[in-house]
């Protein structure tokens, strides 16, 4: 395997790409970079976890780091803030996120509690593929270690951002056998009346990927409770059913910034003048929002380590990603499914989360989104044949991460490799309340011709 970091981290299929030697070259490289300093090393609940677990230990302490060990299966937002609060060099959680159970990752947190930047997870990525081509001896003493467990001090964080009073509500929460049951379900317990499906931790997240995306919250609970909301398997992505209505993340996030602003989340401070960062794609409904806010929007390119940066350089207030993602800068600069749930405590007092979706177009102007994944690997003689044809429709053509169209009315078609998955990742964005069904078949159309199937 050529080892090399996408937009999250290292990903493959376990026992093929994921190996214990590939994990442990990588947190040899990683104990490198540390020069002596402390590491945080965990994993999620997927199958492997302890092979691999043992194999990071082994390779941080062939580098020289000082390890503290998490037993209980980690959530990555809650490794980043262990990571700030305990001064660590960095963070490892050994997870694929929201992908299959057929897959393993390695993902890397910096000392300032977002994604490992580029250029680190670079030398990174060299010098543990220099030590598996080249193999040097075998670790000769007993790996050591520190027990962590980080829980609790995040629960305490999270809780100050948490309505004070119980909200006499019916709330439904998916952990989808993932790593936040008995995390995030514990905070809201005292809050609402909560009921749970998918809990119970099972290495194969009950035969589907633990993304909470739309088809996936559907298949939890087809009849369609009153508020349906789930994690994914590490903890950092969220997704909303209200009332059998999918929000997507990005309106969700324009419902918060909106809430926010008008001071029905008294927590999350945001004032007029700071900036919102966001990716390409998730422009929309949240861009009407800042305009009507007087925020204003930081464009950043699609991987949430550079909308976590922004917040860290304290260029934004606020970073959203398409995909369910979000993160701000009185919390942890990484993406937090978690935190997300708990600002949208506030709200059950005022209503279904989708009526107040529908409420905040009236006031701001109706935008209405469509997302799609097409198996298959991108070809680039293909896009670059696209952006020919995308310039003869009119308006701004899009050249990063990945291609699409701005076209005069406000309509944006997109579309990118995923970082994470041998999929490509199409968007469309259209103003007014009903989507155009014939320019999106166009748009599939076009994108099928740039992509290879998968083998």
């Amino acid at each position: 395997m050529a080892i090399a970091f996408g937009s999250s981290g290292v990903r493959g299929r376990l026992g093929v790409e994921i190996t214990p030697a590939v994990i442990a070259a990588l947190a040899q490289a990683v104990g490198e970079q540390s020069q002596g300093g402390m590491v945080i090393v965990g994993a999620d609940c997927r199958r492997g976890r302890e092979a691999l677990l043992e194999a990071a230990v082994a390779g941080l302490a062939q580098g020289g780091a000082r390890i503290e060990r998490v037993e209980r299966p980690l959530a990555t937002p809650v490794l980043a803030h262990a990571v700030i609060r305990r001064g660590a060099s960095f963070g490892i959680n050994l997870t694929a996120s929201h992908n299959s159970s057929e897959y393993q990752g390695f993902k890397l947190t910096g000392h300032w509690g977002g994604p490992a930047l580029p250029d680190l997870t670079d030398r990174i990525a060299a010098r543990a593929q220099a030590l598996l081509d080249h193999p040097e001896s075998p670790l000769t003493v007993a790996a050591q270690s520190t027990p962590l467990d980080p829980i609790p001090p995040y629960l305490e964080a999270l809780r100050r951002l948490a309505p004070a009073q119980f909200q006499n509500r019916d709330l439904t929460f998916a952990p989808l056998y993932g790593v936040t049951q008995g995390i995030w379900d514990a905070l809201a317990r005292p809050l609402v009346r909560l009921h749970t499906l998918t809990s119970g931790r099972r290495e194969d997240f009950g035969g589907a990927p633990p993304d909470p995306v739309e088809g996936r919250l559907r298949g939890v609970d087809p009849r369609g409770v009153q508020e349906l909301w789930g994690c994914d398997g590490d903890g950092d992505r969220f997704g909303i059913l209200s009332h059998g209505v999918w929000i997507p993340p990005d309106e969700i996030a324009a419902l918060i910034v909106d809430a926010a602003m008008r001071g029905l989340i008294p927590p999350l401070k945001i004032e007029a003048g700071q900036a919102v960062a966001r990716s390409i794609p998730s422009r929309g409904l949240l861009d009407r929002v800042c305009r009507h806010h007087g925020l204003s929007i930081l464009e950043t390119p699609v991987s949430f380590r550079h909308l976590a940066q922004a917040i860290a350089e304290g260029r934004a207030v606020l970073a959203v990603e398409e995909s369910g993602g979000m993160a701000w800068s009185g919390f942890i600069p990484e993406k937090d499914g978690m935190f997300v749930l708990t600002l949208l405590l506030h709200l059950l007092a005022f209503g279904s989360l989708a009526q107040q979706v529908e409420e905040l177009k009236e006031r701001v102007g109706s935008v209405c989104r469509i997302g799609e994944k097409i198996p298959g690997f991108w070809e680039p003689e293909g896009a670059s044949a696209l952006l020919l044809e995308l310039a003869a429709w009119g308006g701004e053509v899009v050249e990063r991460d990945g291609v699409g169209v701005i076209l005069p009315d406000g309509t944006m078609l997109h579309a990118r490799p995923s970082g994470t998955e041998p999929v490509v990742r199409l968007y469309g964005v259209f103003p007014g309340a009903v989507i155009d069904a014939q320019r999106w078949s166009l748009w599939r159309s076009l994108i099928e011709t740039t992509i290879s199937p998968t083998v």
